[in-house]
């Protein structure tokens, strides 16, 4: 028997229960055996006097079969010795596993084009690619700083503004923003003026003062297309192009202009 699955089996409800069931089942034939309450059934039967000593031995040997089979059957199931290592996390660089070489390639491409698009299957590890292993590389070189937007708010303008803005503040290190002199969080409820004012600033304040070039990383964007489809398109159904967008929201227009 093992020890350790014994205790194991003790701490479920179902081991706890049957083994105090057992335990006391048996002190209660014992108490029959040594009381002759079974002498009774033993006349009945007509069985010699040594009956009644096999029926309490019996039914002991029964109930160790019952709880026996119990703990064979939690024993031999199949667990988890270390439940942990299979808890990924989508932001830990250990639990980005057998994708090094499309690590590789979207660092490569990252930094040596403009424009970077990844596309796949719902559920392939896009996010998870970019937010443990894209952003913690990027951070750990010099050059560009990744500044990741997840979630595009509610407004057309104003949410991906504000996001930017608090993707930017969170992108930084505490010793990054002392440098740039960014002591208190965004105001995400400032107007469109004011975060589109206060997120040029910050993204000038950054090439100039950390020597870094902003990498802006839209995850989930075509959640933020899905919500607002006819904004991106022209009246005859077709893409708008890079001019025509910038002209139609603040947002877009900041980043053409940089």
């Amino acid at each position: 028997m093992n020890p350790k699955r014994f205790r194991e089996w003790l701490g479920t409800a179902n081991g706890l229960g049957k083994a105090v069931v057992a335990l006391v089942g048996v002190l209660a034939i014992i108490f029959a055996a040594t009381t002759k309450a079974f002498e009774p059934i033993v006349d009945v039967l007509m069985a010699p006097s040594w009956a009644s000593s096999a029926v309490a031995v019996i039914l002991i040997a029964l109930l160790g079969l019952w709880l026996g089979r119990s703990f064979r059957r939690f024993a031999q199931a199949s667990r988890l010795e270390r439940p942990d290592a299979f808890r990924l996390c989508p932001i830990n660089p250990a639990s980005l596993i057998g994708r090094d070489e499309d690590l590789v390639r979207l660092i490569t491409c990252v930094k040596h084009k403009r424009l970077v698009l990844m596309d796949g299957e719902s559920g392939c590890g896009k996010s998870a690619l970019v937010s443990a292993g894209l952003v913690p590389s990027l951070r750990q070189s010099d050059g560009l700083l990744p500044i990741a937007i997840r979630d595009w708010g509610d407004d057309w303008v104003r949410g991906p503004l504000s996001a930017a803005v608090e993707a930017l503040f969170h992108g930084v290190s505490q010793p990054e923003r002392d440098r740039l002199a960014w002591t208190s969080s965004p105001d995400l409820a400032a107007d469109t003026d004011t975060l589109t004012a206060d997120l040029d600033a910050r993204l000038k304040a950054v090439v100039g003062t950390l020597g870094c070039r902003p990498l802006l990383i839209a995850d989930q964007f075509d959640d933020y297309q899905a919500r607002y489809p006819d904004r991106f398109l022209a009246q005859d159904g077709t893409w708008l192009g890079p001019t025509a967008l910038a002209r139609a929201n603040r947002f877009w227009e900041l980043l053409s202009a940089g």
